[in-house]
């Protein structure tokens, strides 16, 4: 949740909607790296 507080700081103080664009897919290109990981994990475990 830490990095989705970063960004919405960021768009309050910025406003811009390239970074904002930007930001949000930085966020979807992480979450999906944390959901493969935890697949992948998962997968180990069982």
């Amino acid at each position: 949740t830490s990095i989705a507080a970063g960004t919405l700081q960021a768009i309050n103080q910025g406003g811009d909607k390239e970074r904002l664009a930007l930001d949000i897919s930085t966020l979807k290109h992480q979450y999906a790296k944390l959901r493969e990981r935890q697949r992948q994990a998962h997968i180990i475990l069982s």
